[in-house]
């Protein structure tokens, strides 16, 4: 009886350490996927960053073109009243 609680208490142990090391593990793994993580949010604030200033670069460039348009636009009906007379 003795030696077989003694067997039984061995075993348990042996399944404690097992679980220990599975815990272990997973918290390894989990470390690792919370560093991911923080690497994938720090990119994608990056990007967001850059499209920002990009697309703040593209409304410059549309108002500009715009204005540019208008000025064509304003000498051409200038230079057209101007032979009319």
């Amino acid at each position: 009886m003795l030696i077989q609680l003694l067997e039984e208490l061995h075993e348990k142990q042996n399944q404690e350490v097992k679980l220990q090391e599975e815990l272990e593990a997973l918290k390894d793994s989990l470390r690792s996927e919370k560093q991911n993580l923080a690497e994938v949010e720090c990119d994608r604030d990056r990007l967001k960053s850059l499209c920002a200033e990009r697309d703040a670069a593209l409304q410059v460039s549309v108002i500009k073109s715009e204005a540019h348009v208008l000025s064509l636009i304003t000498m051409s009906i200038l230079l057209m009243l101007s032979f009319e007379f």
